[in-house]
């Protein structure tokens, strides 16, 4: 006769077969492709007990996955909040779409940590924890690259952040939409009156850019406060188009609003009000 400690052992594995067998024989409704499929052909979700045909479970994993949904891979069950196990889903894809799997998650992971940061360098990106006694210091253990985790530029140490031309759009935009203790942060990182002052600059840019005109004779920038479209540079004096910018004739540069003459033929109060129209033959 069996002793206990080995007859528990094998009472269970002889369980578990025949469950699996069970299993195996009976036949179930898939939920996704609403077909009854054998039980061989199936998998089950666990603890939750819903059961799909492989083929579909399969298919719906390895579209999660493609489209970046690593973190939960729920059931597919309706109102079910069960999630895949890892072995389950590793046996329902490729290994390839597995490894894939793997690397999102892994990355996914890691930018979760508030401890770590990737190296700013293109050629290294190597994962790199924050030095714990240098506030927004780390030093990348691959290629030694010193850098701030704010800027990602080279250590600067207790100096703000230098604010550069080609991050001020991403600034402006982020400024207009964070809440005050984001904009207290951003005044820290690189100085609340510098801050202050590359706003007002980027937006008098902008405004220039929106309402002014290149005299195409000499490129000066020319505004356009009220007037027709034909515009006479107040630096070399020279005849231009506000809306295509030709030179035009100074004889008679209305002659290009004329019709047959240019695609602005017809044009030359176009974008004024009536009240502009008004003024201007005043």
């Amino acid at each position: 006769m069996l002793r206990p400690s080995l007859l528990v052992p094998f009472l269970l594995d002889y369980d578990r077969t025949e469950r699996e067998r069970a299993f195996a024989e009976s036949f179930f409704d898939c939920e996704i492709c609403f077909t009854s499929v054998p039980g061989s052909k199936c998998r089950r979700v666990e603890p939750c007990s819903h059961t799909h045909c492989r083929e579909c479970l399969s298919m719906y994993v390895t579209t999660k996955i493609a489209g970046g949904e690593v973190i939960k891979i729920g059931c597919p069950s309706n109102s079910c909040e069960e999630s895949l196990s890892l072995s389950l889903i590793q046996d329902l894809v490729s290994p390839e779409v597995f490894e894939r799997f793997d690397r999102i998650l892994l990355q996914k992971t890691i930018d979760k940590m508030s401890d770590v940061v990737y190296c700013p360098r293109p050629s290294c990106r190597c994962v790199t924890l924050i030095e714990e006694d240098e506030e927004n210091m780390a030093l990348c253990p691959r290629c030694c690259f010193s850098f701030c985790v704010l800027c990602k530029r080279s250590w600067h140490g207790v100096e703000p952040c230098k604010l550069l031309p080609t991050d001020l759009r991403a600034l402006r935009e982020a400024w207009d939409t964070l809440g005050s203790d984001a904009r207290k942060e951003m005044e820290l990182q690189y100085g609340k009156s510098k801050l202050a002052k590359a706003f007002q600059e980027y937006d008098s840019v902008q405004w220039l850019g929106s309402n002014s005109r290149k005299c195409p004779n000499c490129q000066a920038k020319i505004e356009k406060a009220l007037g027709c479209n034909k515009m006479t540079c107040t630096h070399c004096n020279s005849h231009f188009c506000w809306l295509c910018c030709t030179p035009l004739l100074n004889v008679n540069p209305y002659k290009h609003f004329q019709p047959g003459q240019s695609d602005c033929a017809g044009k030359l109060f176009q974008g004024l009000t009536d009240s502009d129209e008004e003024d201007f033959w005043i």
